[in-house]
């Protein structure tokens, strides 16, 4: 009795296993959307933060996303040329109605007298709404003070920092420049002292390559120097209520949690349908072969 219930129990378990994995096969036939018990969880919005500034955090009804890049240098140059960091931010405003061409015109005037510059703009208007983009680049030293000032326009819905580290290419850059100008310097003393066209035109050759190289190289040293003296903030201004962000409750995360066992039971039990759809055209032909054959034993005897 005993080693039956367990034969019964291996089966079961068996019989399980089996249909979860085909009921998991089906499910990848067919719109599993569709056929879920509990429907996925829609995009939460994950607010992620380490703004020192704690004046704007305090506002409520506001989130921040905060990219920080990390520093690292191994070059003892590097106390020479100082950490070259490329600093950008984007963020997204919304005033209220009737103050969108104000703020608009307040963030165009607020850049230029702590030295930066607007170097792209537009809005447009739109059922009534207005919405537009400003483009701005200011002195690194004076972000975190546009990024507060921008904070007290309006409502902010993001707000996005990127800080990369350029400074070990900047001390690469510093350093091939230099083997470059001893490479030209020398090869200029050999173009002075060559004796046929072909020496010269030969070493004139690798002269141009090589201020070729230098040139590269120095506009990409500029470009460096320029945005990590400058930060660029992307700045997207719209008029009316921003959205509100999608808070997770307790009971979402129930539903997360019981979403896993749910669907593998759905799984279990159609992979069950499907092998007992599968094996009824063999189980009806398997009791008629053995009908037959058991009528045709009975009609010998």
């Amino acid at each position: 009795m005993k080693r039956n219930i367990i034969i019964i129990a291996i089966i079961v378990i068996i019989t399980i296993l089996v249909s979860y994995v085909v009921g998991k096969f089906a499910f990848g036939l067919i719109d599993v959307q569709k056929y879920s018990l509990i429907p996925p969880s829609s995009k939460k919005f994950e607010v992620e933060t380490n703004v020192k500034d704690e004046s704007l955090l305090e506002r409520k009804g506001q989130a921040f996303t905060i990219m920080t890049g990390t520093v690292q240098s191994g070059y003892s140059e590097t106390a020479s040329f100082g950490l070259k960091i490329i600093k950008n931010a984007t963020i997204d405003i919304y005033v209220d109605k009737g103050k969108f061409l104000e703020t608009y015109n307040t963030i165009a005037s607020l850049v230029s007298p702590i030295g930066g510059s607007v170097i792209n703009s537009y809005y447009s208007k739109d059922n009534d709404i207005y919405s537009g983009f400003i483009e701005i680049l200011i002195p690194k030293d004076k972000f975190d003070f546009t990024i507060n000032k921008l904070g007290e326009l309006g409502n902010i819905l993001n707000l996005k920092i990127s800080s990369t580290d350029v400074t070990q290419e900047y001390v690469d850059l510093n350093s091939r420049l230099k083997v470059l100008d001893a490479q030209k310097e020398l090869l200029t003393s050999w173009l002075k002292q060559a004796k046929t066209i072909d020496d010269l035109l030969r070493i004139r050759s690798e002269i141009e390559n090589v201020e070729s190289e230098i040139e590269q190289i120095k506009g990409r040293l500029n470009y460096i120097a320029l945005n990590t003296d400058f930060s660029k903030i992307d700045i997207y201004l719209k008029e009316g209520t921003a959205p509100k962000t999608i808070t997770t409750s307790i009971f979402d995360k129930i539903k997360d949690y019981l979403k896993v066992p749910l669907n593998a039971f759905l799984y279990s039990v159609i992979g069950l349908l499907v092998i007992i759809a599968f094996l009824i055209p063999w189980v009806l032909l398997g009791f008629g072969i053995y009908y037959l054959f058991k009528k045709i034993k009975i009609s010998k005897v």
